[in-house]
């Protein structure tokens, strides 16, 4: 998973970080550590009630994997 040029996060069912590769790291300049474990709503609060929040906790619900094209991080709040 760390050689995969896209960003591969990966949630539990408390959205909580449980896997977050290089990519995702170089793309959101988030270090792993200091996510891992993390809510994704307490990382990214900007996601509430957007399209990808819904998005997110569809896949949360439904235990299927889900890709985001064109998503991009654009920095702290």
């Amino acid at each position: 998973l760390e050689g995969i040029g896209e960003a591969i996060v990966v949630l539990d069912g408390g959205a909580r970080v449980t896997w977050w590769n290089a990519a995702a790291e170089k793309g959101t300049g988030i270090r792993r550590e200091d996510i891992i474990g993390k809510r994704v709503w307490d990382v990214f609060p900007t996601l509430a009630g957007t399209a990808a929040e819904r998005a997110v906790r569809d896949v949360i619900e439904r235990r299927q994997p889900r890709q985001f094209p064109g998503w991009r991080y654009r920095g702290a709040d």
